[in-house]
């Protein structure tokens, strides 16, 4: 059973050294689980990549992280940013 939504955080958007910026969408959903979307943008704000992380109630990473399939920039190389604000 799909755990739906039921609070969507506001959409926290870091400027990069390397001119990208890096959006955090993060969604608490029903089962007490967080749903972070981390989406990776040039200049353009192009997406380049988009990550998808779940942690538990108790800050445990219960899936992920992985890449949203089909969404990486072929000409985008680079790996998912070591942030330890993701929760």
């Amino acid at each position: 059973m799909p755990n739906p939504t039921i609070y969507k955080h506001p959409k926290e958007i870091i400027h990069n050294p390397d001119n990208t910026t890096t959006e955090i969408e993060r969604s608490l959903r029903q089962n007490g689980d967080l749903s972070v979307i981390v989406k990776i943008k040039d200049a353009n704000r192009h997406t380049l990549v988009v990550y998808h992380i779940v942690y538990d109630q108790t800050g445990q990473l219960v899936h992920g992280p992985h890449e949203e399939p089909g969404s990486r920039d072929i000409n985008y190389q680079e790996a998912l940013p070591e942030y330890d604000y993701y929760l």
